[in-house]
């Protein structure tokens, strides 16, 4: 198990203000000394109240440090040694063979399947139920899913009682890699166990199966015809086991559930492996050695640490890639590529990340670069376009578009950055309060990466471009699987996508879908909320490959909310079922949070609890993307609800008194001998507007202080805020 370091925190909204912690102290009140009368002349103060003591300062808050992930075994301890289960892999390399070292954990995860889809599939037919003909075959979804778990419930009984021992595994070899002569090789006391076991599932031709002892191992086997079972010879488990080392770099075969290896003659060997750590399934793939077009794509990827991961986030999806630029300076039409794009290949390394930003919310793009000059000069040669932007968008009144060079500290450093800004559409500013994204896209180069930045004001946009560190941090390290991540410190990775699914139940996805879909009368919130919530039991998934000299391995992994395996899996697994069977998400979900504050699913906790998980919509991509179908369905039936905003509990800007523009218009012709003084900066400040004004305003603390700067536009710029307690966040 790795051992993180103590690494610098990632701190929500919340957390921050906890962290500014006022303290009030109350005065005292001095008494002049009285002088008494006597011999001495003795001094005698008047007893004097003693002061309020001040509070004692509130401790500051403790941040949590990411915990590693918990050190489980793979594989319960009474599972059979993988060497062991190599002794019976046949001879030769042509051959085929499965092992499965503990087939309960499948039966596990179909037993979790089972008793969780049950109230979700009931919801989606009693939905489907009430929609259009077209949703009727899902009104049978939870007819079917019952007779399907019958079924199931009857082959897990079966396979229980067959008397075959699964602790020990069970494997398949074929010497040919043919079915014909396929052995099944397994431990019970009676030799027909999996005959009969097979019979009882209504197999193909299980009758026919011939079954007896291996000679020299613990196994009984079953295969076809006799004199497949009879020439059955085991070969060498060593050399098996090099070679599936070899095939399956980044792949632990002592902690893998399934190793297979099947002889393919036009492509070459294909390995597999799957592994089943506690809540997690990961199933490794070895691309083919001999075809040759997959060969010259995979030579494209090099592994490397990945500087630009630094801007990897929990609860953000994103993709990441490094590729090998010498080839890609010899592709035809990039070798003799024409200024500047010549220089623009010669300064990138080679490394690409494209992911969302939960804090602050927005997308970005980075790519890493060699020379930021060759960079930065793109700058001036896109700003000379600048007159052939338009000054708004087409078909949509009201709106406006900036365009221009802009110099901002970025990254501790004056840099020049390429600015577009939208601003004078309603919509933008329900987007903007929801998840916190601007219509502001950004282009800027620093020593190490080339970046393109969408959804970020200027303030955020320096928040994301003072991201510190050289790769993965502690916090995203720990929400990606354990194998990936050891892969990572080896530096055998060379491409990695990540898919985060919490966010679709988060409350506030839920919120947007209900007042998206309030009209829509085909699609009803309480069908897509059903949807959604067959997704409840995965947290996400995530791809990546690893490379060797030789070969490399395509890896897919999903992750659940919990497991049955420790006591915060389990907690996990019934918070989800509280909240699939009606119960408060930030309620149930918070508790979870509070309780386990720095764990690999912390974060998931929250973004389904709602608590400082504004950006999660954006951020995740997955959630924001339902958000948009939702609205965007209703656009398209025009059965829009005109309560949008209200719904969602934006409280947007009043109508701003361009109604009064209506009397500046005339001001040309009659007002202007009658106030020329007044009329003349009110006709003069729109100008400037797509300077100070060029995407909606979020109201925050900090920006009460505005009013004080313009206070004769105070009656027109009103900000707009969000209601508290509307969707359970704070803006």
């Amino acid at each position: 198990m790795r051992s993180p370091p103590r690494a610098r925190t990632f701190h929500g909204p919340l957390t921050a203000l906890l962290l500014a912690v006022p303290f009030v102290v109350t005065g005292c009140q001095q008494v002049k000394d009285l002088v008494g009368m006597g011999e001495k002349k003795e001094e005698v103060k008047e007893p004097v109240a003693e002061p309020e003591p001040e509070p004692e300062p509130e401790p500051a808050p403790v941040i949590a440090e990411p915990i590693a992930h918990e050190e489980l075994p793979a594989l319960p301890d009474e599972v059979k040694a993988v060497d062991d289960l190599f002794e019976l892999v046949p001879a030769g390399e042509k051959g085929m063979y499965v092992i499965v070292r503990h087939p309960d954990t499948f039966l596990g995860y179909a037993d979790q399947l089972f008793k969780t889809y049950d109230k979700p599939l009931a919801a989606l037919a009693a939905a489907a139920a009430d929609g259009p003909e077209q949703l009727q075959d899902a009104s049978e979804a939870q007819t079917k899913f019952a007779e399907g778990k019958t079924k199931y419930d009857a082959a897990a009984s079966k396979i229980k009682e067959s008397g075959i021992d699964w602790s020990h595994g069970v494997v398949f070899s074929s010497s040919s890699g043919k079915s014909d002569d396929m052995v099944a090789l397994f431990v019970a006391e009676n030799a027909d166990a999996f005959k009969e076991l097979m019979v009882a599932l209504d197999a193909d031709d299980a009758e026919k199966l011939v079954c007896g002892e291996i000679p020299k191992t613990d196994r009984k086997g079953c295969a076809d015809s006799k004199k497949a079972l009879s020439s059955f010879k085991p070969g060498d488990a060593k050399k098996h086991r090099e070679a599936a080392e070899q095939a399956l770099p980044g792949v632990s075969l002592d902690d893998a559930n399934i190793i297979a290896h099947v002889q393919d003659n036009s492509d070459g060997p294909i390995y597999l492996a799957m592994t089943t750590p506690p809540g997690t399934g990961i199933f490794h793939v070895s691309l083919p050695t001999k075809d040759k077009e997959l060969a010259q794509a995979v030579a494209m990827f090099t592994p490397a640490k990945g500087k630009t991961l630094r801007y990897a986030q929990p609860g953000a999806g994103f993709m990441w890639a490094n590729v090998d630029m010498e080839k890609v300076k010899a592709m035809p039409g990039v070798s003799d590529a024409p200024p500047p794009l010549d220089s623009v290949v010669k300064g990138a390394s080679g490394e690409f990340f494209l992911g969302g930003s939960v804090d602050p919310a927005g997308f970005q793009f980075h790519a890493g670069i060699t020379d930021a000059s060759t960079f930065e000069s793109l700058i001036e040669i896109a700003a000379m376009a600048k007159d052939g932007v338009p000054k708004e968008i087409p078909d949509v009144p009201g709106s406006k578009i900036a365009f221009g060079r802009e110099e901002l500290e970025l990254a501790g450093a004056n840099r020049k950055a390429l600015h577009i800004a939208v601003s004078g559409i309603k919509e933008a500013a329900v987007l903007a309060q929801l998840t916190g994204l601007t219509l502001d896209g950004w282009y800027y180069a620093t020593e190490d990466t080339a970046s393109l930045a969408l959804g970020f004001d200027q303030a955020n946009l320096q928040k994301l471009a003072a991201t510190e560190g050289d790769g993965l941090s502690e916090w995203t390290r720990i929400t990606l699987p354990t194998s990936l991540v050891e892969s990572y410190d080896k530096g055998e990775i060379s491409m990695i996508a990540h898919v985060p699914v919490d966010s679709l139940q988060s409350p506030q996805l839920r919120d947007v879908v209900k007042a998206g879909l309030k009209n829509v009368e085909m699609v009803k919130p309480a069908l897509v909320e059903s949807v959604l919530d067959l997704m409840a039991p995965l947290s996400s998934s995530t791809m990546w490959m690893t490379e060797s000299e030789s070969n490399a391995v395509v890896h897919f992994a999903v992750r659940g909310i919990g497991n049955s395996s420790t006591e915060e899996g389990k907690e996990a697994l019934a918070a989800m079922e509280r909240v699939l069977a009606g119960g408060s998400r930030q309620d149930v979900y918070g508790a979870l949070a509070t309780k386990y504050p720095a764990t690999a699913h912390t974060n998931a906790y929250k973004i389904r609890g709602g608590i400082e998980s504004r950006g999660t919509l954006a951020g995740s991509g997955v959630g924001l993307a339902v958000g948009a179908a939702a609205i965007g369905v209703a656009l398209a039936m025009k059965q829009v609800n005109e309560s949008l905003a209200e719904d969602l509990g934006v409280t947007l800007e009043a109508p701003k008194p361009e109604k009064k523009a209506v009397e500046k218009k005339p001001v040309t012709k009659k007002p202007a001998e009658k106030k020329p003084t007044t009329k003349e900066p009110t006709t003069k400040e729109p100008e400037k507007e797509p300077e100070t004004a060029t995407r909606p305003t979020i109201k925050k603390k900090e920006e009460t202080k505005e009013p004080e700067k313009e206070p004769e536009k105070k009656p027109e710029v009103k900000k707009f805020g969000l209601k508290v307690d509307a969707i359970g966040r704070k803006n």
